[in-house]
């Protein structure tokens, strides 16, 4: 594993697009003015990982670049953490960026369920023309020894929750301002629940970030992988999470956003996306807050964790 380090794709070009942060915004269920109706809106916080998929190169599809001699199962590859670091805030559309992914680290532990974990962190770096770092992107995929033992819903033929063509989830949009005065430590704005999770929402994130795993949307595809029907990209589940963020303390306030995957999520889970306060403090002039985030199933068992950095002005 460690002469897997350090291994990497070539620079690529990493083009922010307004009509590309529109789409992620409402696939995300962002519906707000600075994503969808300004010239220059700023990059939805989880919108680099198009790039592996649309521009770059990753683990899962190296294409042919030295990234292929990382012994990797992409079949049973999975979401583990996701962190996302702004310098200087988010970068905007019609910012042209430069990047480059490599392997930063690999490792080996036990399951809390048994079996061996063996994980993979790849960095990327997206830059200016200048030099100067717009964004720091780590990506930690795990990839288990058998697949996962977790609990799924199981359905009637017909009971399948489904997402109609007039529904507009907007129970994100809840989700108020605040301001400096108004954050203490334990402050939240509210847990949001979310509908049923639905084909529809996953396929249509899947189209948006360019994640075309077919377990992910096909029954028949994942029980060929082993798995009991389609399960959601955790990504997903995290934009959620990032949205719910943004909402509170403002797009252009995010400085850093981490995510950890504890568990899977399937068709029908109810889920509830919540964030509080953890503490708030001044460095270098600026006044900051972080938070942390969960998405939970009833009983607070929470499937995604996140962690966020964010300026107060």
């Amino acid at each position: 594993h460690e002469d897997a380090i350090g291994l990497g794709g070539p620079e690529f070009h990493f083009p922010i697009e307004q009509g590309k942060v529109r789409e992620f915004a409402m696939t995300l269920f962002a519906w707000r003015d600075d994503y969808l109706d300004t010239r220059h809106p700023p990059m939805f916080p989880t919108q680099t990982v198009v790039a592996g998929y649309s521009w770059g190169y990753m683990l899962e599809d190296p294409k042919a670049t030295d990234l292929a001699r990382v012994a990797i199962n992409p079949m049973m590859s999975l979401d583990a953490e996701q962190e996302f670091i702004f310098p200087d805030g988010p970068p905007h559309a019609s910012d042209n960026l430069i990047s480059r992914t490599w392997v930063d680290d690999i490792w080996e532990k036990e399951g809390r369920k048994g079996g061996k974990l063996t994980f993979y962190r790849t960095r990327s770096d997206y830059k200016h023309a200048d030099g100067r770092i717009a964004c720091i992107n780590y990506a930690t995929s795990v990839v288990p020894d058998g697949v996962p033992d977790t609990p799924f819903p199981e359905f009637e033929p017909g009971d399948v929750p489904v997402m109609r063509d007039s529904d507009r989830r907007q129970e994100l949009m809840a989700i108020r301002p605040a301001s400096w005065d108004q954050l203490v430590a334990g402050d939240d704005p509210g847990p949001i629940a979310m509908p049923p999770l639905t084909l529809t929402e996953v396929v249509s994130y899947q189209v948006v970030s360019g994640s075309y795993g077919a377990a992910h949307h096909d029954a028949d595809a994942a029980r060929a992988d082993g798995f009991p029907t389609w399960f959601s990209v955790g990504m997903f589940h995290a934009g959620l999470l990032a949205t719910y963020a943004v909402n509170w303390l403002g797009p252009e306030n995010i400085r850093r956003l981490k995510y950890r995957f504890n568990d899977m999520m399937w068709p029908g889970d109810e889920l509830t996306y919540a964030g509080s306060v953890s503490k708030t403090y001044e460095d270098n002039d600026q006044r900051l807050v972080d938070i942390e985030l969960a998405c939970t199933r009833p009983a607070d068992q929470i499937v995604t964790q996140g962690w966020a950095t964010l300026v107060v002005p």
